[in-house]
């Protein structure tokens, strides 16, 4: 009789300092990514007792002030994206005289608009991944709120065993550090940072297919990684390499959905190695670009024209990384299935 009231008080303890260090914050954090959707960014007090818990917390908030931040950047200059490319090309069709100041002028001009450009493609880009990790947060916090429910009524009839709140506990551990990893994977994305770092290939796609899975999932495409090595790394800027496969991921996703009449819809990503570089192949099954302006998608102010076939500004922005940057070469070829972008990357740029 002894033993069954210490058990009970034990456990009543316990359940007591789970719901304080855990359930409290993980439903407000469930409420407050609802209200991302909705959107609101009201940052989240923390309480958290819990090391883990209070870190995820204090992250996400970091997140919040950074959508909010990035969010209304780009509600105030992504709508002017299309028609300064516009101007720029009248301005360039316009050009007749080739006076060496006039055209140092323009070069200048040319790279600041350039520049600016890739500032908002990057913003618009990081827009999208925060509405993919407000969407993939969805899944995982329901888990943890559905879990912890089980738990609070379990306790409530005095029918928790201990087996089943290890089991529930791992549950909503392995949910926590999956929200985790998202965040600091999205971190790295929006880091400044152009320093050369030695990048492990299979890990950069890997994430890339993390923070993109819940948009393939929710335009039912399947997507396919196919790598032999999983050690093959190259010494790049990692950053650069991100927002490039980024791109070209995009557009291959905003081919597929723009293509009404396919039954099943693919991304076939490979990784393939030689003695000189390494190749990252991105193939799609929409039917490929039209032969008229294949040869033509990497050049500047021109592919917003084209919007409406699945290619965008992001494809000269990504010629120019590869290219100028990354010391790497970028082509695409429409193959039996769809269009295949080829990126060739040496194993050092140093």
């Amino acid at each position: 009789m002894l033993i069954t009231l210490i058990s009970f008080l034990f456990l009543a303890f316990f359940t007591f300092i789970l719901t304080k260090w855990l359930i409290k914050p993980i439903l407000e954090l469930n409420k407050s990514t609802k209200a991302i959707v909705a959107g609101s960014y009201k940052e989240i007090q923390n309480k958290a007792s819990s090391d883990e818990i209070y870190e995820l917390t204090d992250n996400f908030n970091i997140m919040l002030k950074y959508l909010k931040k990035k969010d209304d950047e780009v509600f105030k200059s992504y709508s002017i994206l299309e028609e300064q490319v516009k101007i720029r090309t009248k301005e360039l069709n316009e050009l007749n005289e080739s006076l060496d100041l006039r055209v140092q002028e323009e070069v200048e001009r040319r790279q600041s608009q350039e520049k600016y450009i890739y500032e908002q493609s990057k913003m618009a880009q990081m827009g999208e991944m925060l509405n993919n990790i407000a969407h993939q947060w969805r899944q995982p916090l329901s888990v943890i709120a559905t879990a912890i429910s089980g738990i609070k009524l379990k306790k409530e009839l005095d029918i928790l065993e201990n087996e089943e709140f290890d089991n529930s506990y791992k549950i909503v551990m392995e949910n926590v550090r999956f929200l985790t990893k998202t965040i600091d994977t999205f971190s790295k994305y929006t880091e400044d940072n152009y320093n050369i770092e030695l990048v492990n290939i299979k890990n950069v796609i890997s994430d890339l297919i993390i923070m993109h899975s819940d948009i393939l999932k929710k335009n039912f495409i399947k997507i396919n990684f196919d790598i032999r090595d999983n050690d093959i790394n190259i010494k790049t800027i990692p950053n650069l390499l991100s927002h490039v496969s980024y791109n070209i991921l995009i557009n291959a996703n905003n081919a597929l959905i723009k293509n009404e009449n396919l039954k099943e819809k693919i991304i076939n990503i490979r990784v393939l190695k030689t003695k000189e570089n390494v190749i990252i192949e991105i193939e799609d099954n929409a039917g490929g670009i039209d032969e008229d302006i294949i040869n033509n998608i990497f050049e500047p102010y021109f592919t917003t024209k084209f919007n409406s076939k699945g290619v965008g500004v992001g494809l000269y922005l990504s010629y120019d990384i590869v290219v100028n940057q990354l010391n790497g070469k970028i082509s695409v070829d429409n193959g039996s299935l769809g269009a295949i972008f080829k990126i060739e990357l040496p194993y050092s740029i140093e």
